[in-house]
């Protein structure tokens, strides 16, 4: 209706809050729908493509990582508790600690503290080697609380990453284009050729 979205303005102008939306096919890794931003004519800023904090969602990595290796299982059993890493203490996201759990538990509430424990158990250069084959390309700091999702990472390579878990342990790069043809002409000039990869076992 040519109506721009309510909300306020930042000092450049833009509208506020902004949000981002991706959408990839874990089977092809084509690139189903794309939302950078609240309003095109107002900010051309694609936000998919932007470095941001992907807080608990990080703590696939970790988990998988640790699963992956044999270190945890399903049912195998985490303490959420106070810790100590090197005078950094993290708390969970809720007041107190939730106590033995299990880890099928941890990942169902989201344990801050279960996530940071499975990354301790394979190690932090593991759990960042584990998020670099499943797909992210950002630079990773490796620092004790990357396991709850401090560095960032862009939007597009989380949705990635995630259909890597869906596809059975199958990374396939996300695209956009699949084929360019010239007018006329039956043969294209391009096509997209997926490169599918196990990156993970299927159990």
């Amino acid at each position: 209706d040519g109506i721009l979205p309510s909300g306020k303005k930042d000092n450049f102008g833009t509208i506020q809050p902004q949000g981002a939306m991706v959408s990839v096919s874990p089977k092809t890794g084509k690139i189903l729908a794309i939302i950078g931003g609240r309003d095109y004519l107002n900010t051309k800023f694609n936000r998919i493509l932007a470095e941001r904090q992907p807080g608990s969602s990080f703590k696939i990595f970790p988990y998988t990582a640790a699963i992956d290796h044999g270190l945890l299982g399903p049912e195998s059993t985490l303490v959420s508790e106070a810790i100590n890493i090197d005078g950094w203490r993290p708390k969970e996201w809720t007041s107190g600690y939730f106590g033995k759990i299990s880890v099928r538990r941890a990942i169902a509430i989201s344990s801050n503290i279960a996530a940071i424990k499975a990354m301790l158990k394979v190690g932090i250069a593991e759990t960042v080697a584990y998020a670099q084959k499943m797909g992210i390309t950002s630079p990773l700091l490796e620092v004790p609380s990357i396991a709850l999702g401090t560095v960032e990472v862009k939007p597009l390579e989380m949705a990635s990453a995630y259909g890597v878990v869906a596809n059975k342990g199958i990374y396939i790069p996300p695209y956009v284009i699949e084929k360019i043809e010239k007018r006329n002409i039956a043969e294209p000039i391009y096509e997209h050729l997926s490169s599918p990869k196990q990156v993970i076992s299927p159990q």
